[in-house]
């Protein structure tokens, strides 16, 4: 039992231990409340972060699938898509049939690229493994922040809330580096053949849209971080 005296008439009143909710007064028939934490409404900051988190799972989900579809996909373009260049080799289009030479099969025609290609393929696929590393963290990191039980060591609940950033971080520099190799290489392979007299290799839509998307995903999670 917890004795407590009445807000109203002041009177010592009993209650049972752990008792909670709406009470009547027995002398003075007054109604009070006894071990109800206040509820308070989320303030504008509160749904600030939450607007802020729900964008960056989204983003965050869009850059996946993004980096999953590059993997087959030209990053460089000329002769308006006739010419592209994926991470797997170099791709010929014409009238809706098309031929992919790999990078392995360049080395005698043109080292440089070959080299490129090869260096923008592991990048790209390190990538991936950082997304999928980074999402593996975030996923961690927001079921230990809402409370849910979740089986996992000490540290892998450290390793998930310090290597977001870092992880979020590598797979934009990580495509970025490979964008900008594989365009160098691009301009010399074109430069060999005589296409930059006709088209310069240039990055497709593509390529620049999964940059910006990477670029976003970075930011929101410093929004994310700085709200903490």
């Amino acid at each position: 039992m917890v004795d407590i005296f009445c807000p109203h008439c002041e009177e010592e009143i009993s209650l049972d231990d752990g008792a909670s909710g709406e009470f009547e007064c027995p002398h003075c028939e007054g109604e009070f409340e006894w071990g109800m934490e206040e509820k308070k409404r989320p303030g504008s900051g509160t749904i600030q972060v939450n607007n802020i988190t729900t964008i960056s799972h989204v983003v965050h989900g869009v850059c996946a699938v993004l980096l999953i579809i590059g993997l087959f996909s030209n990053w460089v373009v000329a002769l308006d898509g006739f010419f592209g260049l994926t991470p797997f080799g170099i791709k010929i289009s014409f009238l809706g049939f098309s031929e992919t030479a790999t990078y392995f099969e360049l080395f005698q025609e043109s080292f440089i690229t070959a080299l490129a290609g090869l260096l923008f393929m592991l990048l790209i696929i390190g990538a991936i493994l950082m997304q999928i590393s980074h999402l593996a963290f975030r996923f961690i990191f927001h079921k230990l922040e809402n409370g849910s039980d979740i089986n996992i060591s000490q540290r892998m609940a450290y390793n998930a809330y310090v290597y977001r950033w870092h992880t979020s971080l590598g797979a934009f520099v990580f495509v970025s580096v490979g964008y900008v190799i594989i365009q160098i290489g691009a301009i010399i392979f074109a430069s060999n053949i005589g296409l930059t007299d006709v088209s310069v290799p240039k990055p497709s839509v593509f390529a620049i849209f999964t940059l910006l998307a990477l670029c976003g995903q970075f930011l929101l999670m410093n929004m994310e971080r700085r709200a903490e």
